[in-house]
């Protein structure tokens, strides 16, 4: 796989990880995708939004998120790709009480819309 321009990748065996090279909101926005097998699904699934993405039925959520290093927003997702199932973990540093979600728009949603899974 070849990494979107402005991202470097890395590929744990079971997915693979994005992380922006350039800062957004004080920090280094992330972008990682995992395969879930069947004994993990249980512990992954949650009632969110659904969305149709290229890789297939997503259900989606978005989260707040803080460490000592800052804090920010993080979108969830976990895919049904025709049987294969994939979580999709992207979380971007943004100190504001309300999430902008322009950045997941016009970043995180293209890649999310871009993922597939090979068998």
């Amino acid at each position: 796989m070849a990494s979107p321009d402005g991202w470097q990748l890395s590929s744990p065996r079971d997915g693979f990880s994005l992380i922006r090279t350039t800062p957004y909101g004080g920090g280094y926005p992330t972008f990682n995708v995992r395969i879930v097998g069947a004994e993990d699904l249980p512990s992954l699934q949650f009632a969110g939004k659904v969305h149709q993405s290229g890789a297939g039925r997503a259900e989606y959520r978005y989260e707040r998120w803080s460490n000592t290093r800052g804090r920010g927003y993080r979108l969830e997702a976990l895919i049904d790709s025709e049987g294969t199932w994939l979580f999709v973990d992207a979380s971007v540093w943004d100190p504001a009480r309300s999430r902008d979600e322009t950045f997941f728009d016009e970043v995180f949603w293209p890649l999310v819309n871009s993922v597939r899974a090979s068998r």
